[in-house]
């Protein structure tokens, strides 16, 4: 079994030969923005957690949150995106 899974892995990466370089080039960037994103997000959370803590506190009023709270859903959003390039969605799958 496993070197089943190997060879229709070794057939996939062939096909990439057949890839004009400027698709494969941009799923290269999708790849690697979907790797960075979570990351990015948990330090985008952190920081949010920070200003509501702060907020909390009394230290600052509530509006401090804001810029973290936007940050935090742009990632969130990016990463749902670049999911969707990567995955096809059932309803593509099950038309084809």
């Amino acid at each position: 079994e496993r070197r089943s899974v190997l060879r229709g892995r070794r057939a996939r990466l062939r096909l990439l030969g057949d890839v004009p370089a400027g698709a494969l080039a941009g799923l290269t960037a999708v790849m690697l923005v979907a790797s960075l994103l979570p990351a990015a997000t948990a330090l985008a959370v952190a920081w949010l957690v920070e200003r509501a803590v702060d907020a909390a506190g009394g230290r600052s009023g509530l509006g401090v949150t804001a810029w973290p709270l936007v940050s935090v859903g742009v990632l969130l959003s990016l990463d749902q995106i670049t999911q969707s390039m990567l995955v096809p969605s059932a309803c593509e799958s099950s038309a084809a």
